[in-house]
């Protein structure tokens, strides 16, 4: 077994299962004990957080070099207080997507009999008897960093944990990025099925299902089918708000028509990943804009399946200092400023946190490009600061 380890290695990334040793309802489930453990507040905050390299010996450097290291600062992001809880809430939904779904082995079933034995076996197959809601979503306005917040809390997972004793590749976190056209179950299949395929690539399943003529119900069965088998800890769809506009590769020179949400997509969302949402057990985050909502519908199951879980609306960054604890835009704006590349950079005030508001809205994407484009537009103006005047002049 070990050579067929050493020689699968040589073809992708991944992790043999060390178990934890847990207490509680997951003290005998090997999915749950395979995961990492949760890093404390702070750790988890340093963890999920992309600084960029700086020194202040960098602003020595030219004005040609600096400006070649300005785009090192479209990768900067702060783990503010809703990427934490995010991560939290990630965490936690794979645990409780597992519960049920461990693989059998000899230890869970004589555990399943010694409870028979003392009629109880009702502990080890119902949880309780309580129902786990598996379909959660997260709204938020373009640009504040949902995408880029999900695939930190990825890196918190190994890509794939193989389960010696079971033969069994388990996939902690699948992140699917939704499809143009996607008002079909064909397109979305073949998403979940390409996205499972680059994780564990020895399952070929590229050649096997996509190249081949199935049908939409074959691969949605295929799909569904693959996210057992692997146990998808929880599968999470971006962009799930697109309705169907082409992407720029297939342009062909005429105009430019998107279409808006419609029942084809609710249609899309509803019936095809919270059905296998619900058939696997596989807990669903759908990652969109506030334009789902009208995809969807305003009926009290889809309000549930989107608030019922307690995710805040990722809204731009809140400006109102609250029993003197600074803003999340502040948190930013003070964190953000250190990276400056001019030799005399302004010292930040009042002022400049007011103009940057007023021209960003508190969006930190856009808050990105405005501190690149005028450190840009001062060096190439060989200045070695800059006013709020300067920034008005954007």
């Amino acid at each position: 077994m070990a050579q067929i380890i050493n020689h699968v290695a040589q073809k992708f990334a991944f992790v043999v299962a060390k178990l934890r040793k847990l207490r509680g309802r997951f003290a005998n489930n090997v999915l749950v004990r395979a995961l990492p453990p949760l890093p404390k507040p702070e750790a988890l905050k340093q963890r999920l957080q992309v600084l960029p390299k700086f020194s202040v010996a960098t602003r020595k450097l030219s004005a040609h070099e600096r400006r070649l290291r300005l785009r090192a600062l479209s990768r900067f992001f702060l783990a503010l207080p809703n990427v934490c809880e995010l991560a939290e809430f990630i965490y936690s939904e794979i645990c409780e997507g597992y519960v049920g779904r461990e693989p059998n082995s000899p230890a869970a079933n004589r555990r399943m009999q010694s409870e028979y034995l003392r009629g109880r076996v009702e502990r080890t197959t119902s949880d309780g008897g309580l129902a786990h809601n598996l379909c959660s979503a997260l709204i938020g306005i373009p640009g504040a960093g949902k995408t880029f917040a999900i695939r930190q809390i990825a890196r918190l997972f190994p890509p794939i944990i193989y389960h010696e004793e079971f033969n069994l590749w388990q996939i902690p976190l699948l992140f699917v990025q939704t499809p143009y056209k996607n008002n079909t179950g064909e397109n979305l299949a073949r998403a979940i099925i390409a996205a499972i395929a680059r994780l564990y690539p020895p399952g070929d399943y590229v050649k096997l299902y996509l190249e081949g003529g199935y049908s939409e119900l074959a691969l949605v069965g295929v799909a569904k089918r693959l996210l057992e088998c692997h146990r998808v800890g929880i599968l999470i769809v971006d962009e799930a708000q697109k309705s169907g506009a082409p992407p720029i590769e297939d342009y062909d020179g005429g105009q430019i028509g998107v279409s808006k949400p419609s029942k084809g997509t609710e249609k899309w969302a509803a019936g095809i990943l919270f059905e296998a949402s619900t058939d696997m057990s596989v807990p669903l985050l759908l990652v969109a804009t506030s334009d789902i909502e009208v995809a969807l519908g305003r009926r009290l199951a889809t309000l549930r399946r989107q608030f019922g879980n307690g995710l805040p609306h990722w809204d731009p960054l809140d400006v109102l200092v609250v029993d003197g604890q600074p803003s999340d835009y502040d948190l930013y704006m003070n964190a953000l400023w250190r990276y400056m590349l001019l030799r005399q950079p302004p010292e930040y005030s009042v002022a400049f946190r007011n103009v940057f508001h007023y021209y960003t809205f508190g969006i930190p994407d856009f808050i990105l490009k405005l501190f690149y484009v005028v450190q840009w537009r001062a060096l190439q103006a060989g200045k070695e600061t800059f006013t709020v005047a300067d920034v008005h002049r954007m």
